[in-house]
């Protein structure tokens, strides 16, 4: 009897779907294909817990097969919306259709992406000091390799000052002729003293032939009596004082003279020295220069106006340094010559 019932609810669903194909399109759904029947019915009895009945071979009775499992081609079948041809399987079927944007009078930018705006480059100092770096821990001998690019520069003086002030060794050089292109200079500087360790500090100089300092760079160390030798990497290596203003030979008029560009000191808070010399030794001029640090250990900014008082064109030589007692007089100088008219 169950079977019986089962067939009859099969031939009912039969019945329902075959009348469904003549009702014209007004709204109501789309009917399936004949050939999809089947399909749609096994599907329908199997989510109901039914098996399918299949005709046994003497064609007599009726039995019950186990739920057909599904395979994806008849779970993913689309319905198509125009009644004819199956539509494409389930993977088809799902895949979006790709989208053409549609066309626009103006390009499409991509966004805008932050750019980093790099610091200028730092030049190479005039006076290179290698081997010994920033409080190198030193016994003696102190060793000093020098490459030195002045050009002008007639005499040259490597010095080693103790902490209070006193100084414990010196290598001069002169050179004759003049201009040179690069001098390279090496030498031990020997030392005594009666403490343990003391701060101390490698100064090297270079004098035009009017006397006048166009050049100063130096190192800080620790010097030892006793105990080893420790070297740190080579630190000044680059100008400390960078003159960007004004140009070498360039023609100030009215007076005044602009000075800026960028520096590095030892003493963040001691502004600098700006001095315009002429070549008889006279100071023309001089000015005191703060800097401003936009980043604490990095390069500052100066700008300074140095007036000035003379009768006809006098060549100067403008120099801007750093004081640096109480252990030497000056810790770093650049300059420039310029040409100084009323």
């Amino acid at each position: 009897m169950r079977h019986r019932a089962v067939l009859i609810a099969t031939l009912s669903i039969i019945v329902i779907l075959a009348g469904c194909a003549g009702v014209g399109g007004s709204g109501l759904p789309t009917p399936l294909p004949a050939a999809f029947m089947p399909t749609a019915i096994a599907l329908t009895l199997e989510a109901q817990g039914v098996g399918m009945l299949t005709p046994t071979r003497g064609g007599g009775s009726s039995s019950l097969s186990a739920p057909a499992a599904k395979t994806p081609q008849a779970a993913g079948t689309a319905t198509p919306s125009n009644g004819g041809e199956a539509g494409p399987t389930a993977e088809a079927a799902t895949s979006p259709t790709p989208q053409t944007p549609p066309p626009t009078s103006k390009p499409i930018m991509p966004p805008a992406t932050a750019t980093a705006t790099l610091a200028p480059p730092f030049p190479d100092a005039p006076v290179q000091i290698f081997r010994v770096g920033e409080l190198s821990k030193l016994n003696s001998p102190v060793p000093a390799s020098l490459s030195l690019t002045s050009h002008d520069g007639k005499v040259v003086r490597v010095e080693l000052y103790g902490e209070d002030g006193r100084l414990l060794a010196r290598h001069l050089r002169t050179y004759s002729n003049i201009p040179w292109d690069i001098a390279k200079i090496g030498v031990d500087l020997e030392f005594g003293m009666s403490a343990a360790a003391e701060a101390g500090r490698m100064v090297v100089s270079v004098e035009d032939q009017f006397g006048r300092l166009m050049d100063v760079n130096s190192v800080d160390l620790i010097l030892i009596s006793v105990g080893q030798s420790e070297l740190n990497p080579a630190t000044a290596l680059w100008q400390r004082l960078i003159i960007e203003e004004p140009v070498p030979k360039a023609l100030i008029q009215g007076g005044k003279l602009i000075i800026s560009g960028r520096a590095l000191p030892n003493n963040p808070d001691q502004p600098l020295r700006v001095m315009l010399i002429g070549e008889d030794g006279r100071i023309l001029g001089q000015r005191l220069a703060g800097v401003d640090f936009e980043k604490p250990g990095d390069y500052g900014k100066y700008v300074a106006e140095v007036p000035y008082s003379v009768n006809d064109l006098t060549p100067a030589l403008l120099v801007i340094f750093e004081e640096g007692e109480p252990i030497s007089d000056i810790a770093h100088l650049s300059s420039v010559q310029v040409i100084l008219a009323p």
